[in-house]
């Protein structure tokens, strides 16, 4: 009997890329109208309270406590923009690794992505034979990382480090010495019976005297 899952239809890779790059695209083109309204609108905001606080205090046209509303506005339409801008940031980063991982299906990546120069080292022993860091490296198709620190963890993990011994120090270290076999191993010795100890005692008394 089939399971559901092996019923399933394979998807292709990069129409479903495809496919979530403009669902991506299009949220990030919703939340930026989004943005952009409401930042319109803390500007309009600024404008009135500029105008409300010169005719209250220059005209007389109202109180004074009439100043708090813009103000309560202003900082009410500062948080909804601050959490739209939020939503547009993590839209734009969802399009670019989408944008990224239909680069990687069409082998279009190279010089797209971070390269790593920085960590190239001359002396080390491989990297620079196996291209794991600079254009078109390793370490550009591998790196997604937000942070210089992920960067420079994953550069760690890439040079070995911690796991492949340098040259001098394979050299200075002690060989390993094989385990004995079964074969090797001394063969065990009888143990001794109590006339054979009586007689080996006597005559040490005999050797002594």
């Amino acid at each position: 009997m089939t399971s559901p899952v092996a019923q399933q239809p394979a998807t292709d890779p990069h129409a479903e890329y495809t496919r979530r790059l403009e669902t991506r695209q299009a949220e990030a083109a919703r939340t930026w109208n989004v943005v952009c309204r409401l930042g319109t609108a803390r500007l309009l905001v600024a404008l009135m309270f500029v105008c409300m606080a010169w005719a209250a205090t220059q005209r007389h046209a109202f109180g004074a406590g009439w100043i708090l509303l813009p103000i309560a506005a202003f900082f009410v339409l500062v948080s909804r923009h601050r959490a739209a801008y939020e939503l547009w940031s993590r839209a734009r980063r969802a399009v670019e690794y989408y944008e990224d991982g239909l680069r990687r299906l069409d082998d279009n990546w190279t010089g797209h992505g971070v390269s790593g120069d920085r960590f190239i080292d001359p002396s080390h022993p491989y990297t620079s034979d196996l291209d794991i860091f600079g254009r078109g490296s390793i370490f550009e198709v591998l790196c997604h990382c937000r942070t210089a620190l992920g960067e420079e963890r994953l550069a760690t993990w890439l040079r070995g480090r911690g796991f492949v011994r340098t040259p001098s120090q394979s050299a200075d270290a002690p060989a390993p010495q094989p385990a004995a076999s079964p074969a090797d191993a001394p063969a065990p010795q009888p143990a001794a019976s109590p006339a054979d100890a009586l007689t080996e005692a006597r005559a040490r008394q005999q050797a002594v005297s």
